[in-house]
């Protein structure tokens, strides 16, 4: 067997190698399909109310005229989620800051 020979075998071997690959991680990947639409669709409701806020402002009024309870409660939630966010972003930034520093010092 010849050199050329060789090397076309092993090309088709390894085409044939990645192939199963791909469906092998097509078949484990499956699975998060689901999840997967519904953070999709997450994302395009949040670029609509962005692209919207009228419509956002208009529908939060309503609500808020409707049962005012009910938006002063779902108000408090945001402002504790908006709280733990900005915490955990400055938590994370101040980390990755001492590790840059520690970084740099070895």
């Amino acid at each position: 067997m010849s050199a050329i020979e060789r090397i076309r075998q092993r090309r088709a071997e390894l085409i044939a190698r990645a192939a199963h690959q791909r469906d092998d991680i097509a078949t484990a990947l499956r699975v998060l399909r689901a999840p997967l639409a519904v953070a999709d669709k997450g994302v395009a409701a949040v670029a609509y109310v962005k692209n919207h806020p009228g419509i956002a402002a208009a529908a939060l009024v309503a609500t808020a005229v409707i049962s005012p309870r009910r938006t002063l409660r779902w108000a408090q939630r945001a402002i504790i989620v908006w709280r733990g966010i900005r915490w955990a972003q400055s938590s994370t930034r101040a980390a990755a800051a001492r590790l840059g520093k520690a970084d740099r010092s070895a």
